[in-house]
């Protein structure tokens, strides 16, 4: 009878046991989400200005910033100086790029052919990357604004880059005139974008039409 006794004590003990563990255990999951999701909500790119309303040139923030006129499609922006400028072979625009953060600007023109809005062009670019298999595709901030005097689209996707895992911002300005769609792209690593999305404003609101 002791020993029934004694076995009942230890059947329960272990239990006991069990229990607490499966209750660190979820606790222990508990904070690493909540962790999670707050380093995820913080890293969330956001604009510097609000989607709904035209962000304010800053021509103070320009200073010392590099002129590149496009002549083809008539229209110049200004970016940061000391950029390494590679100018596109059928002229209809150019990106700068540096390795410190690593980040790449780009405009560029194009004819629209198929008669698209600024809010179409933006959409079918977002399902062409889906489409080549970028993972966690999601679209952080999208509204208008203007560019150069017209209005204008502006669009923040978040998404990793295979094969590396790279996770990467795109965030995507385009302007429609006399049916020329108008395009200017930042992307950098997410981790980076909070500390220079303000660049990306900076470049859009220098856009001028020639």
């Amino acid at each position: 009878m002791e020993a029934e006794k004694k076995e009942g004590k230890n059947s329960v003990l272990i239990i006991l046991i069990i229990a607490a563990v499966i209750i660190v255990i979820l606790a222990v999951v508990i904070v690493y989400l909540i962790v999670r999701d707050n380093k995820t909500e913080t890293a969330s790119p956001s604009l510097s200005a609000s989607s709904n309303a035209t962000p304010t040139a800053s021509a103070s923030n320009r200073a010392g910033w590099e002129t590149y006129n496009n002549s083809r499609f008539g229209y110049s922006i200004q970016v940061p100086p000391k950029l390494e400028k590679t100018e596109s072979t059928n002229g209809d625009g150019a990106s700068f790029t540096t390795w410190d953060p690593p980040m790449t600007i780009r405009v560029w023109a194009e004819n629209n052919d198929q008669n698209l809005a600024a809010q179409q062009a933006i959409d079918l670019d977002k399902q062409s990357l889906i489409q080549e298999g970028m993972e966690n595709f999601r679209v952080i901030v999208e509204g208008p604004i203007e560019m150069g005097g017209e209005s204008a689209i502006e669009s923040v996707w978040q998404y990793i880059a295979p094969p590396m895992g790279d996770a990467a911002t795109s965030a995507r300005a385009y302007a429609i005139k006399n049916n020329i769609t108008y395009s200017i792209e930042l992307l950098i690593d997410t981790s980076q974008w909070n500390s220079y999305s303000t660049i990306f404003d900076d470049v859009f609101t220098s856009f001028k039409f020639l």
